[in-house]
């Protein structure tokens, strides 16, 4: 949505997480700048996915850490989207998958904003991932698995499993 392209700069939160090292992994593969929020333990896997700045959120606030980035991935907690926003660029954007918010919401800072949604798992784990992109080992069930984990089983909302679907 955001139209990220090589050269700019993305803050990416929960870099660790099972949307965030995906979201690390592809923007660099575009060519961008990434700037990784994570707890201090999750430091050498994310910079092992291509983070070129990491910040320990347990540590410090992100928003003193990061001026002026082009796009914020926000997938942490709605009460931290402000703060998000306070870190773009005049005409950047902030693309957020929680707490679903109205794209007017950035217009007081000058940015361009949007919600993504998600929809069913399913087909889209029967699609390769672009090249060179690895999905987190550690305490994740083989793409294999989760297919079938995936049909009839729901989460805690009594809805299906989901996966992000776009691009950065």
């Amino acid at each position: 949505k955001a139209g990220l392209v090589a050269g700019q700069t993305i803050l990416v939160h929960a870099a660790a997480g099972g949307v965030g090292h995906f979201a690390v992994q592809l923007a660099k593969i575009k060519g961008a700048k990434v700037i990784a929020t994570a707890s201090g333990r999750n430091e050498a896997f994310v910079n092992g996915l291509g983070a070129d700045q990491f910040i320990d959120y347990t540590k410090d606030k992100f928003e003193d850490k990061v001026k002026d980035v082009d796009v914020v991935f926000h997938t942490i907690d709605a009460q931290y989207r402000a703060a998000s926003f306070r870190t773009v660029k005049k005409g950047g954007w902030l693309v957020g998958i929680t707490g679903q918010f109205p794209e007017a919401e950035g217009e007081p800072y000058g940015v361009k904003a949007s919600f993504v949604g998600v929809c069913s798992a399913a087909p889209i784990l029967q699609r390769p991932l672009p090249s060179g992109v690895m999905p987190k080992r550690t305490g994740m069930p083989s793409v294999g698995r989760v297919r079938f984990a995936g049909s009839g089983s729901s989460n805690s909302s009594g809805g299906s499993k989901t996966i992000l679907v776009g691009s950065l």
